[in-house]
């Protein structure tokens, strides 16, 4: 009776991997599908790929499991045996990506990135567990502040300044407030830098694998 309850309890998880991870495999497989680009190269009006190392802009986020700095980040709370009661959170901020070639602004917010992180479990509450308060805090935010703490599973994935990264969008070009003013030469041809960004039908996609 005990190894069939195992079982069946192995199911219900495999199940709830899958429902949890759908849409992260489905921008990873977007992604994939994408032509690669070397930044230096990448054209103008078309959707395509890079992959490069992750440089911070702005202020980063906090993640709200584990409180590291990032630019990106997918937070959740959830039951193997029920997927209903799950509670996700997404957030991130534009940042820069750099490859050999050169760098360009990843015009990433929280509206229209979608987000393909390798997620890690924080922590878990229940009856014989005790609960991290940076746990409950967001288990409440996302449920009510009376809710009860249940046999939940606390899990995070983030993008970390200096990561390497992939990510998909369509490119325009503009003026590079970085590039380095050279005489008279910047009035024949101005520095440009290239900016990545969600086009309509397109969401733009980041993954923390190199894809």
């Amino acid at each position: 009776m005990e190894i069939a309850l195992a079982a069946l309890a192995g199911v219900f998880a495999f199940v709830g991997v899958l429902s949890l991870g759908g849409d992260s495999f489905v921008v990873r497989r977007r992604i994939r599908s994408a032509r690669a680009w070397k930044i230096a190269e990448f054209p103008e009006s078309v959707l395509g790929r890079i992959v490069g190392r992750v440089r911070l802009i702005g202020e980063p986020l906090q993640s709200p499991l584990s409180g590291r700095s990032c630019v990106c980040f997918v937070a959740e709370v959830y039951s193997d045996f029920s997927p209903g009661g799950i509670y996700r959170e997404t957030r991130s901020v534009p940042f820069v990506i750099e490859d050999d070639s050169g760098h360009a602004i990843v015009d990433s917010d929280s509206e229209q990135a979608r987000l393909d992180l390798q997620l890690h479990v924080t922590g878990a509450c229940g009856r014989a567990v005790a609960t991290l308060p940076e746990h409950a805090m967001f288990a409440r935010r996302g449920r009510g502040p009376a809710t009860k703490l249940e046999d939940w599973t606390f899990r995070e994935g983030i993008i970390e300044p200096g990561a390497i990264v992939s990510v998909l969008g369509a490119g325009a070009r503009e003026p590079d407030p970085e590039a380095p003013i050279d005489g008279g030469a910047v009035y024949r041809e101005m520095p440009t830098r290239l900016r990545l960004f969600a086009r309509r039908g397109y969401p733009l996609a980041i993954s923390d694998r190199a894809i």
